[in-house]
């Protein structure tokens, strides 16, 4: 008679096992980010001209003030230190507030730097888990289940996603809700189905807390998982049919269906309260929007069938490699490593020739495939059209963000298929020769890293008492030095980067300080007496101008020193992040 505790035993050796492996794959995989954890950032020199203009300026901040507001009860979608002194919603920013929450303790515990590069790695980590946790339940074995968290969770989407955009790296919502709705629909006991019922709903939510937009593709991937009933059917049983399970369950029944969603509201009902408000907000707002709609990256057919350009023995290969000479282009990290492996469509490709539950899934690849794609004549693809026309449906400008879901789609397809491979004779060569290939074609260069750089004027200011705004000059919208160097100083600030910035917001900076207003943006050099009036009027108590970008710094040098009751600092060491200077109002 088997002893049930010796399974027991061999789960939890399994899963041991599978969490060491996927840290320590993680660590590699993000190499040299672990042994810089708390002096440098990822950073993508191909994209970004200057690591000081890193998108991953951007989500450090946003760490620290879900951070900031967590600590002090304050709702985290609504930040009163940016565009002091009215503040402003993060409901439409790539806000990332879950990732925040993991990264809040080892903020306190490493700082910052340390805290942003940790959760990137167990991110990275919880993916690759949580991958392989689907294919086991899927019924797969051990070699397909890991081929499936290595195909999903290492792709070159997210190694490139990673070195700028936090919110699209690897996380392990998509295989977690996946996972969820197996485990429910397998349940026997009711408790338990309702228990799975709840973990599906949450992780929807906690992806919609992620990024909205992300969460928006991950909840469309659910609900089509649930629709083509590819999870195995409550008692089923047998090794033939467990194999086959996915493809068992349209007759089924889901217990406790009215779970998930009230889970998946509950988990985002703080955002979603938010967004509601923010919407209101927008489409009361009568001020131009001077920063301009998104521009929409449009993806082609050729993004998904080259090399990214990530691969060390082809060095700059693919649709999204940088172009020596030509000038740069938001478009190109944004569909850049949307690669569609080989390896994974040859092993997808059988499947579909020798499992019914594979065409099904087929089906849901290929139509999240297609809403990635956005199909149709270039600059713009028909969903991009659409995006434009429809009041603001254009913060979903890169229809290729929802690649994740369709490439897990294709993933687990091919597990099905390395799991056919498998049972066949030699079939451990042949999946060996296949995995290799996939490494081959994921292979990528070591992360890019910046050292973590803060001026020496603003840890100036942060030893200060002072609570008045600091007021950094130029003003770009594009540009984080504002949002970066809070992080450090704490002060509120005039102007911030906002995903979606309320028209009205700008417009009434603008009409209270219409000289800073055209200064920052360098329209026009106001009179120091009366910029200095507008700082007054503004709070502002520190001026922060990054003089090494400036193409003549005596143009605002001349104008700040000129002005009265200001005075410009002298630091007792030089900065060593560029010459950065800063003025003071006595």
């Amino acid at each position: 008679m088997r002893d049930p505790s010796a399974d027991g035993g061999s789960r939890v050796r399994e899963l041991v096992c599978v969490v060491a492996a996927a840290l320590l794959v993680a660590i590699a995989w993000t190499w040299p980010l672990a042994r810089e954890l708390s002096t440098s950032l990822p950073f993508d020199a191909r994209f970004t001209p200057s690591s000081r203009g890193s998108d991953t300026h951007q989500y450090v901040w946003n760490l620290w003030w879900t951070g900031e507001a967590l600590s002090s009860g304050r709702d985290p979608f609504n930040c009163p230190l940016i565009f002091h002194p009215r503040g402003h919603s993060l409901a439409l920013h790539t806000h990332a507030f879950a990732d925040g929450v993991v990264a809040w303790p080892l903020r306190a515990w490493f700082g910052l730097p340390a805290a942003f590069n940790a959760t990137l790695i167990a991110l990275l980590a919880a993916s690759l888990a949580v991958a392989y946790a689907l294919g086991r339940a899927l019924a797969l074995g051990r070699a397909p289940s890991a081929l499936l968290a290595f195909g999903w969770a290492c792709s070159p989407y997210f190694a490139q996603k990673s070195l700028e955009h936090l919110s699209y790296a690897a996380h392990p919502w998509p295989p977690l809700v996946w996972l969820a709705l197996v485990q429910w629909r397998a349940s026997e006991e009711p408790a338990r189905a309702r228990l799975w019922a709840l973990v599906a709903g949450a992780a929807a939510g906690l992806g919609v807390l992620t990024d909205p937009i992300g969460g928006a593709w991950l909840l469309l991937l659910g609900a089509l998982v649930a629709a083509f009933g590819l999870a195995p059917r409550a008692g089923a049983a047998g090794a033939a049919s467990a194999a086959n399970a996915t493809g068992a369950a349209s007759g089924g029944r889901w217990v406790g269906a009215w779970l998930a969603p009230c889970a998946c509201l509950l988990v985002c009902a703080p955002y979603l309260r938010a967004l509601a408000n923010e919407l209101a907000a927008l489409a009361r707002a009568t001020g131009p929007d001077l920063l301009g709609r998104g521009q929409l990256y449009h993806a082609r057919l050729v993004d998904f069938a080259l090399p990214p350009g990530l691969h060390p023995l082809v060095h700059g290969l693919g649709a999204g490699a940088p172009i020596d000479g030509a000038a740069w282009s938001g478009a190109r990290p944004e569909t850049s490593s949307l690669y569609v492996g080989g390896a994974l469509v040859a092993l997808a490709a059988f499947a579909w020739t020798k499992r019914r539950d594979a065409r099904r899934l087929a089906w849901i690849a290929l139509a999240l495939f297609v809403l990635c794609w956005d199909p149709g004549p270039d600059p713009e693809g028909w969903l991009s059209s659409l995006y434009r026309k429809l009041p603001l449906l254009d913060a979903l400008r890169v229809p290729s963000r929802g690649f994740a879901c369709a490439h897990l789609a294709l993933c687990v397809a091919a597990a099905l298929g390395a799991a056919e491979l498998a049972a066949r004779r030699a079939g451990a060569w042949s999946l060996a020769a296949v995995s290799a290939l996939c490494a081959f074609e994921w292979w990528h260069v070591p992360v890019g890293v910046a050292p973590w750089r803060v001026p020496a004027a603003v840890e100036a200011i942060a030893a200060l008492d002072s609570r008045g705004a600091v007021c950094v000059i130029p003003f770009r919208p594009g540009s984080y030095e504002a949002m970066s160097w809070q992080t450090v100083h704490e002060k509120p600030v005039t102007w911030s980067y906002v995903a979606r910035t309320n028209p009205d917001a700008i417009e009434a900076w603008r009409s209270e300080a219409p000289g800073l207003f055209a200064f920052a943006l360098g329209e026009a050099a106001p009179d120091p007496a009366a910029l200095a009036g507008e700082l007054a009027q503004l709070d502002v108590e520190h001026v922060l101008v990054p003089l090494d970008e400036l193409l003549d710094p005596k143009l605002v040098t001349d104008v700040l020193d000129a002005m009265p009751r200001w005075k410009r600092q002298e630091l007792d060491r030089p900065s060593d992040d560029g010459a950065v200077g800063w003025w003071r109002r006595e």
